[in-house]
């Protein structure tokens, strides 16, 4: 998707700093919006050692720089932080 990262992702260069509408950009081949950027995604698994009061989230938000966007960065948040920029991704079939 590097080559229409602007039609397909959201983050710091065109979302003006805020999270946007789901589908309001391109649709990605496995035909979900928003699959990278817009928010953070909550991990309710991962192989990762972490301490018992963190979560582990994922991907990019609103505000990644486009250098770190499809680099599958994590990263760790207490359980009692709440942040504008993580979130979860609910399919239904």
């Amino acid at each position: 998707f590097r080559n229409n990262i602007d039609n397909l992702v959201w983050y710091e260069k065109n979302s003006n700093n805020q999270t946007q509408n789901v589908g309001t950009n391109g649709i990605g081949n496995l035909n979900l919006y928003d699959l990278l950027g817009n928010l953070y995604h909550f991990v309710i698994a991962d192989i990762t050692n972490i301490e018992a009061q963190n979560c582990i989230y994922k991907g990019a938000c609103y505000m990644t720089q486009d250098l770190w966007i499809d680099q599958d960065y994590t990263m760790t948040i207490k359980k009692n932080i709440r942040n504008s920029m993580i979130g979860f991704r609910l399919v239904a079939t």
